[in-house]
Order: structure tokens, then C-alpha cells, then sequence
């Protein structure tokens, strides 16, 4: 199985204009997607043995009422739903507790509730507090996405021993150069990683999952969603546009891309420097000194459009 999540940005509108967005999400956007558009793709994904639908934003859950309806033919073919928020909605606990009763009864699986320095600006840390307590006191599993940075500041200090000290489940990620995050003075911070380090082959977890933007495109991996307008090749990121192409002709470039995609998720964008090295560097590739995530290396060689031909030599 290549994949085994379809995972899809289904609006960049959000209650929040955080500084450090890779999407740029915020109340004056209004691009989004559509059940129309995405429940045709649903039955190719399932022949991909697609079991897991992950909703992100922006904040899907201003359209509740569309989420409801494609969980309920997600359900029917036995898939898992999990929704990212921000958790806007749990501004007080009768609200709390309304949204948590439509979740429950749409079959929405989890949720996952994004916070961290930069969210609390907009969302503050007691109606997050809010969220995780009533979607636990409605029996719907919940976990927690935040920042740990090299630089942790008093409030990322209080909010990773809060959920340590409560045991509630979570996952971690630092701050990317991507979107509005490029701006920030402390992203500087992050490119640590020596280059020897970028050389190890280690598999990359993100090519799990089959990516859909809020404006449609069919991306690679959710990381490129933020850099994807910036790359000069954008070939291998973007294999097409649900609202223009059928899904089975963006499954077929997909399928072109397999022996690229195979290695990436068995040894991280490492694996494609290694077999093509000496290619690349005759055509003027060089590694930086230092990276703020393997990622950066995946862009800097199949973002490219002078290496193509090295890269997608690789399929033939």
C-alpha cells in the first residue's frame, strides 16, 4: 500500500491569522473545498486500500455541516474520520458540549486540537482546555499538536508541561519557513541539522498520506502545500486538480511517480541524492551546510526544474 490516509485541506478560511501558518489561513480567506468534489474520489481511494480521512484547514470545522455529510459516506465504507481545529468552538462549555454531541453522531472518530505560542494569540490555552475536557467527558478520542521548538518560550514551557503532567496524547512539530512562518525571525533558529545528518537514509512518515489542498491540487505530501507556489518544478509535487482532472487521470500520474514515492517513504529524500549523486552534481547541485528538516532537502532536489530529467530517470 502506498497509501493509507487520504488527507485533505478542506478550507483556508480560519478564526485565526497565526503568524506561523505554512497555508497562510485566515478570517479574510475564503478558498474552500466541496462534498461534490471530494466524495467522487473516495471510491479510487479505497482501491488504494485508503482507509483514514484527516481533515485540515485553515478550520474545517466552520463547515460542520459538510463534514457531516461526507463522514456519513466515509462511514459506509468502514474509514476512519480525524478533523484538526483549533478548537474555536469550545469558547464556553454549553458550546463545547453542542459541537462534541454533532461530532459524536457525524461518526467523526478524533480530533485533533492545534496549539501553541502562536495559536493562543487568537484561541486562548483555557478554551483548548475546554475542548480536550469535553470531547474526553463525550467518549471521542482527542489528542494534541503543538510546537516544541529549539527555543521554547514561557508559554510553549507551560503548555508542554501541561499536557505531560495530564498525559494527554499529543504530537510535536517545530516552526517551517514556509507561508507566514518564512518571516519570523526565529525560524533561524531551526536550521541546525548538519548536512552529514541529511544523508542518512530514514523513512519519511509524511508520504502516508495523499494530499488535497483547499484550492484543489493534489499534492504530494501536506509540507508542500505550503512551499508548493515557490518551487520551480512543481511537477512532482502536484499531480493535478480535482477540480478540473478526473481523479483517475491524477491517480495515473500518480502511479508514474511510484518508484520515487517508494523510496522517499523507505529512506527519505537520502535515498534519491545517494543513486542520482553524481548526476546531480554535474548539474550544479550542492548541499547546504545546514537544514531545518529533511524536507528541505526533498525541495531542493525534485522542486528543481534543472534536475528533472536526473530525478525522473528514477521511473523509467
Amino acid at each position: 500500500m502506498i497509501f493509507s490516509s487520504l488527507s485533505i485541506s478542506y478550507t483556508n478560511k480560519c478564526t485565526a491569522a497565526c503568524a506561523h501558518c505554512i497555508v497562510g489561513a485566515g478570517p479574510d480567506k475564503d478558498e474552500k473545498l466541496s462534498p461534490d468534489l471530494i466524495l467522487p474520489v473516495l471510491p479510487d481511494c479505497n482501491q488504494l486500500g485508503i482507509k483514514n480521512l484527516l481533515v485540515t484547514g485553515g478550520e474545517p470545522i466552520l463547515y460542520l455541516d459538510e463534514l457531516e455529510s461526507i463522514s456519513s459516506e466515509v462511514l459506509k465504507s468502514g474509514w476512519h474520520i480525524t478533523i484538526y481545529s483549533n478548537g474555536f468552538w469550545a469558547d464556553n462549555e454549553k458550546n463545547a458540549a453542542i459541537y462534541a454531541a454533532r461530532f459524536k453522531k457525524a461518526g467523526i472518530n478524533s480530533i485533533v486540537i492545534s496549539t501553541d505560542r502562536y495559536h493562543i494569540d487568537y484561541i486562548p490555552f483555557s478554551i483548548v482546555q475546554t475542548a480536550v475536557d469535553t470531547l474526553k467527558a463525550h467518549d471521542i478520542n482527542c489528542s494534541v499538536m503543538y510546537m516544541k521548538d529549539n527555543v521554547l518560550s514561557a508559554k510553549d514551557l507551560y503548555i508542554d508541561q501541561h499536557f505531560q503532567k495530564n498525559k494527554v496524547s499529543n504530537s510535536i512539530y517545530r516552526l517551517s519557513p514556509d507561508g507566514r512562518g518564512e518571516h519570523l525571525p526565529e525560524v533561524k533558529s531551526n536550521y541546525i541539522i548538519p548536512k552529514k545528518n541529511m544523508l542518512l537514509k530514514r523513512p519519511c512518515h509524511l508520504l502516508q498520506q495523499l494530499f488535497i489542498n483547499h484550492d484543489g491540487n493534489v499534492l504530494l505530501c501536506c509540507t508542500s502545500s505550503g512551499r508548493f507556489k515557490k518551487l520551480d518544478s512543481k511537477d512532482f509535487y502536484c499531480f493535478g486538480n480535482i477540480k478540473e482532472d478526473s481523479f483517475k487521470t491524477i491517480l495515473n500520474k500518480i502511479k508514474a511517480f511510484f518508484p520515487i514515492i517508494k523510496i522517499i517513504k523507505q529512506e527519505g529524500p537520502a535515498g534519491i541524492y545517494h543513486r542520482e549523486k553524481n548526476e546531480l552534481e554535474k548539474a550544479g547541485f550542492s548541499l547546504k551546510e545546514y537544514y531545518y528538516a529533511r524536507c528541505e532537502l526533498c525541495f531542493d532536489i525534485l522542486g528543481e526544474q534543472r534536475y528533472e530529467e536526473i530525478t525522473k530517470s528514477l521511473c523509467r
